[in-house]
């Protein structure tokens, strides 16, 4: 948040003078309009890889580094290093749940592969190996991993960004109670009663102290914006369900995924022996 918080500064010097009341005229983009989308024609959306929303700890390189804007408990984006904290509000839409295993070199040697759950590897594992112990018959770690995709959104302006959360280990416990209480919420529909779509709700994201026998460390701290009210995908918040549907729908297809490399990188947190967060 350093960079951001230098951008929008400078950002601000240069449209409010002191003693006056300047607005920023609005910039006219009109001269793209025959070239929307223009550049991009040998790349498609397999190609664009989503961030993941990371909590510092105490071993996360920004911290270690002692690089200036950053602190334990702060919420970032993983590419662009953006941060949320308790001055500033994450709102975020969850739009698809994907249990996997994720294939690890050992001693944070980077990411191999992601493996379906009835998929060979993880079949071979669960049958030879003791639970919480997984390898590959190459000697890779295979960590059980729960992916909540989603967007970010910015409630003034309702602009999204994809993003992507993940659970590993025991804080497993965090996401299944998480999309359990969002599978209780139910619409009434011509049939009856059905779970809402799980892109029907915001949710704040924050962190929260924690400790174990391991020590202390920050967990998540998930929250329904405005219970109780789901999003009109016919109202204001039409867009933004939109956007997260088509996010659903895309991790379905398999047209998107993170950018597990950089969690591998300790970005992340998401390489099992990266030691930065305790067992929850």
């Amino acid at each position: 948040m350093a960079k951001a918080k230098k951008a929008a500064a400078k950002k601000g010097s240069e449209v409010a003078k002191r003693g006056t009341t300047a607005v920023a005229e609005p910039v006219d983009y009109s001269e793209y309009e025959q070239s929307v989308g223009d550049g991009f024609d040998g790349i498609d959306s397999s190609d664009l890889l989503v961030p993941f929303l990371v909590i510092l700890q105490g071993l996360s390189p920004q911290i270690t580094e002692k690089l200036p804007g950053f602190e334990t408990g702060q919420i970032i984006n993983s590419v662009t290093e953006e941060i949320w904290d308790e001055n500033r509000i994450l709102h975020f839409v969850p739009a698809s749940v994907q249990h996997m295993y994720m294939e690890w070199k050992p001693d944070r040697g980077g990411f191999v592969a992601q493996h379906e759950i009835s998929s060979d590897v993880v079949q071979w594992c669960k049958a030879n190996q003791q639970f919480g112990k997984y390898a590959t018959e190459a000697g890779n770690d295979l960590v059980e991993t729960y992916h909540i995709y989603g967007v970010i959104v910015d409630k003034e302006t309702k602009e999204t960004t994809p993003a992507l959360i993940s659970f590993k280990s025991t804080a497993i416990k965090s996401a299944k109670a998480w999309f359990t209480k969002a599978r209780s919420i139910q619409i009434r529909t011509p049939n009856g009663r059905r779970a809402a779509p799980l892109f029907s709700h915001r949710y704040i994201l924050a962190s929260k102290p924690a400790q174990n026998k391991k020590g202390k460390y920050f967990a998540w701290d998930i929250k329904l914006d405005n219970p109780g009210a789901l999003m009109d995908p016919a109202g204001e918040w039409g867009q933004v369900v939109l956007e997260a549907s088509l996010v659903a729908q895309m991790v379905k297809d398999d047209a998107i995924r993170g950018d597990f490399n950089a969690t591998a990188g300790g970005g992340g947190s998401d390489a099992p022996s990266d030691g930065e967060i305790p067992d929850l």
